[in-house]
């Protein structure tokens, strides 16, 4: 069989993909596979038999490689979970510097519980509050917290905290405070300590954002980015200059071959030589996946040329992609890892026929732009996905911006070295260089700034995904001319499938949906309608755990305009979220409660609003709103006299009642007992068949007056881990006793209601 190795890599990475995601299917079908392989053994040749054996082992040796992982993680979190312990370890990345907190990824060396002390190689997340320590990698520390686990996916297709820090090898997380940690010492190494050399030199040439850049493209290194311009590069598609890459690893390796070869080394001292150094080039810049991938192929090529073999690209490409699962098996699902090899395999195989096709070009031009396509059309399905948005500039973009980085990558390591022997000559060059990288930062700016500079697309079907590459695989056979005529078969088969795909999605997208999005402890619902319309109620915490989730969430589904945004009170739980939807998403008009824009937080939505250019409504109980075939009528609040106990933030709550053909739904804000009970003697509260529970099920609200008036077929209780006690034990009782099935964000994620043509309620995810 040729290519023995690339097909046991291929076993070996179905192997892991299978465990993780069949499970306690795993071996069964890892049984069946051996029973084909022997039974094929008894009717072939001996010499195959062995090879399928070993493929077949291969696979067992990737599922058993995620199972020792998940075991060993799981171990850790058995024994630390939600214990105060004591940690002793390295700071093994460089520090995530934010705003209010720095993170520190600690390399445990063991881990004290209860005066006993536990070896472990397992590596913890420290979160501690930003102040005035300046943390170091390499810094040998011990650490005092509460070990949790991360939290997982909130919501479906949403984004999972724990599978992100698992594919970077982390177990766990802690939080701290600054005097919680103390420091014993620094074991930086010589690569870490020329990288710091490095990028203070950056800031000494070339500082602002200029200087930022120059660290991204030479060292991969994000930290002094702005947000601002985070977003710029996204938008303009050329984020991938400033993680370390291929492209980086091939500049370097070039470079040192040539200058070896103007000293008059010869080849296989030139190739030991850069290899080296690509080796050296790793270790500053830490071994993140694409980086794994990016060296590991350029090393493997350099001593495929030194030891005069053939090269075989699949064969090299698929030895680094196992190297890094036999490191970390969950590296496998890291956005970083995918979008590295799937941009390589793209450019390799792509580039060529693209090439072809805009041969008129000058011939670099050509071939920057058949390189830009190629890996665009190679990445598309990922980065939707994992961003749903996508950028349509990025050609252009990387036209402009590609020719420099030569310059800028090699350029800076000059500077940095000449700068320290001779400053004015460093100077000199970093006036060059940061002018380079200004001319960089402006034309993503401006081309980011272009209307409709990126688009957001839903997430497809992973079955969608396969079908794209299997139609990518066809084309590109059919222009290398092999086996025409089953390509064709394939290529009309895949359109076919996708086509239905579509088909089906449209078909679905006619139905009305209502979806409680899980934003932990607090609100956000989202109703989708046909003919894209959709109405925003709350829009849950700010923060990375909840906001994010909520424009992760509209974007992974394809929507990027809202006609309105209710915003049932102030509180941060309800409100907190909308200053990033509405840096993110169009939003046509937010509705506030006419009775709370006195409040000072009030009054500060609504300036947000406003400075956005978005109409902001005042809704008084009795006015509704409709569209299509859907009634939005608030119910309360209404003027309340007296007792100010009662007059509160919380009672002051919007509640709304929505009406589709036959079915109610009925949102309570946090309303508690006093206005309640004043709500349900106004004689306007429905029956309703979804009551969205008052106050994450807090006791002070939900009493029977009102479950006795609405009788909800399903009561939604929007909560997440709190030290309040929501839901009340007793509000849950009152919902059992009603005959109402209860249900929880916190339990379930994201909740699902579908009405269909006629009006029928169904409750599509439990």
């Amino acid at each position: 069989m040729r290519r023995a190795l690339l097909w046991n890599v291929i076993l070996f990475l179905l192997g892991i993909l299978a465990s993780v995601y069949l499970a306690a299917d795993f071996l069964t079908l890892f049984a069946m596979l051996l029973l084909v392989v022997l039974v094929k053994g008894l009717l072939g040749r001996e010499r195959r038999f062995i090879l399928l054996l070993c493929m077949c082992l291969s696979f067992l040796a990737g599922g058993l490689e995620v199972e020792w992982q998940s075991v060993r993680k799981m171990e850790f979190l058995k024994l630390y979970q939600e214990n105060y312990v004591y940690i002793y370890g390295k700071i093994v990345n460089e520090p995530d510097i934010g705003t209010d907190h720095t993170k520190l990824t600690v390399k445990c060396s063991y881990v004290e519980l209860e005066g006993k002390k536990h070896q472990t190689r397992e590596k913890v997340l420290v979160s501690v509050e930003a102040g005035e320590t300046q943390w170091r990698y390499g810094d040998v520390l011990s650490v005092e917290g509460i070990i949790s686990r991360p939290l997982g996916q909130m919501n479906e297709k949403g984004f999972s905290y724990e599978s992100y820090l698992r594919a970077h090898g982390i177990a766990a997380t802690t939080y701290c405070e600054e005097e919680q940690i103390r420091v014993y010492q620094n074991e930086a190494g010589l690569p870490w300590k020329i990288k710091t050399f490095v990028l203070g030199q950056i800031d000494r040439f070339v500082p602002g954002d200029a200087g930022a850049l120059l660290k991204g493209i030479t060292l991969g290194d994000k930290s002094s980015f702005t947000p601002e311009m985070k977003d710029i590069f996204a938008r303009a598609g050329i984020s991938h200059i400033v993680v370390v890459s291929g492209m980086h690893m091939s500049i370097l390796m070039l470079f040192v071959m040539y200058v070896c070869k103007r000293f008059g080394l010869k080849k296989r001292a030139r190739g030991v030589a850069a290899a080296a150094v690509v080796v050296f080039f790793m270790c500053m810049v830490g071994f993140t996946p694409s980086v794994l991938r990016a060296g590991i192929t350029c090393i493997i090529a350099m001593l495929a040329v030194l030891l005069r073999r053939k090269k075989d690209f699949l064969t090299t490409m698929a030895t680094a992609a196992a190297a890094v699962a036999i490191i970390n098996p969950y590296s496998l699902f890291d956005v970083s890892f995918q979008l590295s090899f799937a941009a390589t395999l793209g450019i390799v195989y792509l580039a060529g026929p693209i090439k072809k096709l805009i041969d008129f070009l000058p011939d670099m031009l050509a071939e920057i732009i058949a390189m830009s396509v190629a890996a665009n059309i190679a990445t598309l399905p990922i980065i939707v996905w994992f961003f749903s948005d996508v950028s349509i500039i990025s050609v252009m973009t990387n036209v402009l911006v590609v020719p420099l980085l030569n310059i800028l990558f090699i350029g800076t390591f000059f500077m940095a070295t000449l700068g320290g022997i001779f400053p004015p000559l460093g100077s000199l060059m970093g006036y060059f260089l940061g002018g380079m990288a200004k001319m960089i930062l402006y034309i993503a700016e401006r081309l980011a700034a272009l209307p409709y500079a990126t688009v957001a697309l839903p997430r497809p079907p992973m079955m969608f995904n396969i079908y794209y590459y299997a139609a990518l695989y066809a084309v590109w056979m059919l222009t290398e001319r092999r086996r025409v005529r089953e390509m064709k078969l394939l290529l009309c088969c895949t359109a076919a499938l996708a086509l239905s795909l579509c088909v089906l999605q449209y078909w679905t997208a006619e139905t009305v949906r209502m979806e409680f999005i899980n934003v932990g402890q607090g609100d956000s619902c989202m109703v989708r309608l046909p003919n894209r319309h959709h109405i925003l109620i709350d829009t849950g915490e700010k923060g990375t755990g909840t906001t994010n989730n909520v424009v992760d969430y509209l974007k992974k589904r394809g929507i990027y305009t809202l006609d309105c945004i209710y915003i049932s009170h102030a509180d941060s739980d309800h409100s907190g979220g909308l200053e990033e939807i509405l840096g993110s998403i169009k939003v046509k008009k937010v509705a506030v409660p006419q009775l709370n824009i006195r409040s000072k937080d009030m009054e500060e939505l609504i300036q947000m609003a406003i400075r956005q250019g978005v109409p902001v409504e005042l809704v008084s109980a009795g006015d509704s709103y409709k569209v299509e075939d859907m009634e939005i009528k608030a119910l309360w609040p209404v003027p309340i006299s007296g007792n100010s106990n009662v007059a509160n933030d919380n009672n002051l709550s919007m509640v709304l009642q929505i009406t589709y053909q036959k079915n109610t739904a009925l949102f309570m804000g946090d309303l508690e007992e006093e206005a309640e009970e004043m709500l349900v003697h106004t004689e306007a509260v429905p029956v309703c068949d979804i009551l969205k529970v008052a106050h994450h099920g807090s006791k002070t609200g939900t009493g029977n007056a009102l479950l006795d008036k609405t009788n909800p077929q399903y009561s939604v209780v929007s909560v997440g881990k709190n030290s309040y006690g929501h839901p009340a034990s007793e509000v849950l009782e009152r919902l059992k006793d009603h005959g109402s099935e209860i249900l929880r964000t916190d339990v379930l994620g994201n909740i699902v209601f579908r009405f269909n043509r006629s009006g029928q309620l169904a409750l599509e995810s439990r």
